[in-house]
């Protein structure tokens, strides 16, 4: 079974906003309680607002 989570958030048009947010979440793991290791991967893109 696979469980996918996404978190998205508007930085504006401050790229290194978005760099300092995506660095808080990147590589974070955690261990669930069957065992289980997770890890998030955070990625940067605009949008069609130029966000």
């Amino acid at each position: 079974m696979v469980w996918i989570f996404s978190l998205s958030a508007e930085c504006g048009s401050d790229g290194s906003k978005a760099k300092l947010f995506a660095q808080h979440f990147d590589g974070v793991t955690w261990t669930l309680s069957n065992g289980r290791h997770c890890q998030c991967r955070a990625d940067i893109f605009q949008d069609s607002d130029e966000n």
